[in-house]
């Protein structure tokens, strides 16, 4: 390869890294918008927000997976997993709170936290794309989960490993707030 062949490719990665960054910036200020639209149309609409976010996760054609207490297979909560993203939505009769142990120090702070430290290790030494490093959203009101979603989990294993820390996370929530 020439060295005019190397520079040319130099300047495509170039191009793209621009490019890439000029969208991930776009797409957050839409996605920006969508709440605030979001926030709007909970506010006016007669459908109660939790119904509302199933509705919408639904219609976006997600694999849905229950998480269910083992003791007596009890509904905590729906998964919604998509190709890049998982949601996570408490079930119509189980009120959640994020100030609840464990919810913070075991399942934020050890598994979604960790999981996010070591993508940015790997993003680091090259293994990973920036793009596609774990990163997660709360959506809670009053301190009530609404739903909580996580991007970018990249690998089944993980995916498996959210999902049964959110469950024994819930079920051990519910535990402290029904004694």
């Amino acid at each position: 390869m020439s060295e005019e062949d190397i520079k040319k490719l130099a300047e495509y990665r170039l191009f793209l890294e621009e490019r890439i960054k000029e969208l991930e910036d776009q797409l957050e200020t839409y996605r920006g918008i969508l709440r605030v639209i979001d926030e709007n149309l909970k506010k006016l609409s007669f459908v109660p927000a939790a119904e509302y976010s199933v509705e919408k996760e639904i219609t976006e054609e997600a694999e849905v997976r229950p998480l269910r207490r083992q003791k007596d297979g009890f509904l905590l909560a729906n998964a919604y997993v998509r190709r890049d993203s998982v949601t996570i939505v408490p079930a119509p009769d189980v009120e959640l709170y994020t100030s609840t142990p464990p919810f913070r120090s075991f399942f934020i702070g050890k598994v979604l936290e960790g999981m996010r430290r070591k993508d940015e290790n790997e993003t680091s030494i090259g293994r990973v794309p920036k793009d596609k490093t774990l990163r997660y959203t709360i959506d809670e009101k009053d301190g009530k989960i609404e739903k909580i979603t996580i991007y970018n989990y990249r690998e089944r294993s993980r995916l498996n490993e959210i999902i049964n820390t959110a469950t024994w996370t819930f079920t051990k929530m519910l535990e402290k707030t029904r004694m």
